[in-house]
């Protein structure tokens, strides 16, 4: 859940960033000017202050990474095919976010955001096999199915409408994703095999 919210908190100013100190590539979308007022973006250069954001955007994807081992160790492995594929597919495009950020933004080894963009399509699958089997299994709420499921299924529209940038775009859902998953792990709310969900 703090990884969903901390991600979710620093994808428009990463995103900014990057139009502010690449101009000629950037898109400088219609939310530009009040995140520029809500956000530290003149600390520094404005390169400088955009590779800040990305060291910082790639702490935010770690926590994702563990909730779904701790996910799939709640469920018992998974109720199903269906929910163990959705599973593996989630910590394939989970783990090629964590090592493209990190390539991009930590080491400098380009382009890292490529492996975000393929790692977008498996997370994608991943979470919309997850959000469908977990309700079925009676281990989420119809609520948070439609999150989960509504959530990716809109990945590529919010990146193309909002957050035109890589690896921020893509992964914003995700984030938001994990604000909701997390929570349902944090309260006990129904994810561990076998058990209902509280709320309907």
């Amino acid at each position: 859940m703090l990884g969903g919210v901390l991600g979710a908190v620093l994808t428009l100013p990463f995103a900014l960033a990057y139009d502010l100190a690449f101009p000629g590539y950037g898109s400088f979308p219609f939310w530009s000017g009040p995140v520029e007022a809500l956000y530290p973006l003149d600390f520094a250069s404005r390169e400088r202050v955009y590779y800040t954001y990305g060291r910082l955007y790639f702490l935010t994807l770690l926590p994702e990474v563990l909730a779904l081992y701790a996910l799939r160790r709640l469920r018992g492995g998974g109720s199903g095919a269906l929910e163990r594929w959705g599973v593996r597919l989630s910590l394939v495009g989970t783990w090629l976010a964590v090592i493209g950020v990190f390539t991009d933004y930590w080491v400098s080894v380009p382009p890292g955001f490529l492996l975000v963009l393929v790692g977008t399509l498996p997370l994608v699958a991943g979470f919309v096999l997850l959000g469908v089997r977990l309700r079925k299994a009676r281990a989420i709420s119809l609520r948070v199915a439609l999150v989960v499921v509504g959530a990716a299924v809109a990945t590529f529209p919010v990146m193309f409408l909002l957050v035109f940038h890589l690896p921020s775009g893509p992964l914003l859902t995700f984030h938001l994703i994990w604000v909701v998953l997390g929570y349902v792990l944090w309260s006990g709310g129904g994810a561990v095999a076998g058990q209902p969900p509280r709320v309907s």
